[in-house]
């Protein structure tokens, strides 16, 4: 699986565009590879593309990795920022990470938690975007 993924993206990829959306890239991949072609993102994003794409589960290698997070509950942003920001954002609502934990794993938790966790979150975005409005 991991090397067709591959192969599809390299193959889109001659196409030299300047926008690349990636749904799921490091699905099916070990984690060496999927580091590995983070950092060829990471690359085409440094030479003047935008790459956009999608992780449920990242590594905090690659959750660190990303200059920008857009994190959503139930289709609806709850956080927008550098990742690693993201965890002192949610300590101020009192959603403190704990220790050695994964950060990725930690802002993933937040957005499968209960829908009042996740509605509270939104209704926080959403009035920090008004304030900074």
């Amino acid at each position: 699986g991991g090397e067709k993924k591959r192969v599809n993206i390299g193959t889109e990829l001659l196409t030299n565009p300047s926008v690349i959306f990636l749904d799921e890239p490091t699905s099916g991949l070990d984690s060496t590879s999927a580091v590995a072609l983070v950092e060829v993102l990471r690359e085409l994003a440094m030479a003047g593309k935008t790459v956009i794409t999608s992780i449920h589960q990242p590594s905090s290698q690659i959750f660190q990795s990303f200059d920008q997070l857009i994190l959503l509950a139930d289709g609806k942003t709850i956080f927008m920022g550098k990742p690693l920001n993201a965890l002192a954002y949610f300590g101020t609502m009192g959603h403190q990470s704990p220790a050695q934990y994964n950060p990725a794993d930690y802002v993933m938790d937040l957005v499968n938690q209960d829908m009042k966790i996740r509605e509270e979150l939104k209704e926080a975005y959403l009035q920090n975007r008004m304030i900074e409005g």
